[in-house]
């Protein structure tokens, strides 16, 4: 049961498989803007998001778009609990969503 469902645009800058039991697809997206750190000096780093893709169809048509067309929508869901069959994060990417 998904803690919350949405869609987020970005850049695709990572796709990798992974893990030591369970190989999972797992992703990074460089969002538009940057955030601050934090720190005493406030310093300003880019805005990046990992995922997860269970989905092999989702996985293909990732490593295309990596290549050809980096910047895509995901539609995800964010899970309550880490479950490491799924992947390394809480956020599960369902599909990619058309640009309107």
């Amino acid at each position: 049961m998904p803690y919350s469902t949405g869609v987020v645009c970005g850049c695709l800058t990572r796709l990798c498989k992974v893990g030591y039991f369970w190989k999972t697809h797992e992703g990074e997206l460089l969002l538009e803007g940057l955030k601050t750190t934090g720190a005493p000096d406030h310093a300003a780093t880019a805005n990046v998001i990992g995922f997860s893709v269970p989905n092999p169809d989702v996985v293909q048509e990732l490593k295309r778009r990596l290549v050809t067309q980096p910047m895509v929508c995901l539609q995800y869901d964010y899970l309550w609990f880490y479950q490491p069959w799924l992947g390394g994060t809480k956020r599960i990417v369902r599909a990619i969503a058309a640009k309107e």
